[in-house]
Parts: structure tokens; C-alpha cells; sequence
């Protein structure tokens, strides 16, 4: 069984995807048992949530500036 400390230690992993079946097992039985690291995961996941869409916001951000001073200055 995993301990609060070994979950802290896998939650990104675990957010990503990124373990074997096994591992992955072992930190779904313990976020059954224990809320406080459902509420450190629940809230993993929502950082990287928010930032995934501040990223695509930034470079559509950036690509729309792009294209406006490229626009201007084929005009000159």
C-alpha cells in the first residue's frame, strides 16, 4: 500500500499518464482511501488544465500579433 508521500511523488506521473498499470493501480487504491490526496490530485489536474490553456492562448495570442506586424510592414 502507498503512503500519502509516495502518491506526492507519483501525482504528476499519474496526471500525465505516464505509469505502469501497476503503479497506476496502487494510486487509485489509495485515493479511494485517502481525501486529502484526491484533493492534491483534483487540484494537479486542474493546473495543468488551466495551464494547457494559457499556453494555447499565448501563442495564439502571439500568432495573431505575428501576422498583424508582418501584415503592416508588407504595406511599407
Amino acid at each position: 500500500m502507498l503512503r500519502c508521500r509516495d502518491v506526492a511523488d507519483l501525482a504528476s506521473d499519474y496526471v500525465n499518464g505516464d505509469l505502469r498499470w501497476s503503479r497506476r493501480f496502487a494510486v487509485r487504491l489509495h485515493l479511494t482511501i485517502c481525501r486529502f490526496c484526491r484533493r492534491y490530485v483534483r487540484q494537479m489536474r486542474e493546473t495543468v488544465r488551466l495551464l494547457r490553456g494559457l499556453r494555447g492562448e499565448t501563442e495564439t495570442a502571439y500568432e495573431e500579433l505575428a501576422r498583424t506586424l508582418f501584415r503592416s510592414t508588407r504595406r511599407m
